[in-house]
């Protein structure tokens, strides 16, 4: 299996991952990881920030069929 480099996450943003469960046995049934190789991460827009139209977009290069972009309310499900 090839490994997708995940983009680097800077220090000081804010993300939100979408994770899964590795649904492996033993000592690796606790690990997660990211949903899609890196189409799970997504970077808060500074802009938007602590704002009702607070929103996050997505950092990945996977080419996963996921949304570019959501708010805030759209990710939490509010």
């Amino acid at each position: 299996m090839q490994e997708t480099p995940a983009p680097i996450l800077e220090l000081g943003k804010t993300y939100i991952l979408f994770l899964n469960r590795t649904r492996r046995e033993g000592p690796d049934s606790d690990k997660f990881f990211i949903t899609g190789a890196d189409a799970g991460i997504y970077m808060q827009d500074t802009a938007t920030a602590g704002t009702s139209e607070e929103s996050f977009h997505s950092i990945g290069e996977s080419g996963d069929s996921i949304p570019e972009s959501a708010t805030a309310d759209e990710l939490f499900g509010r």
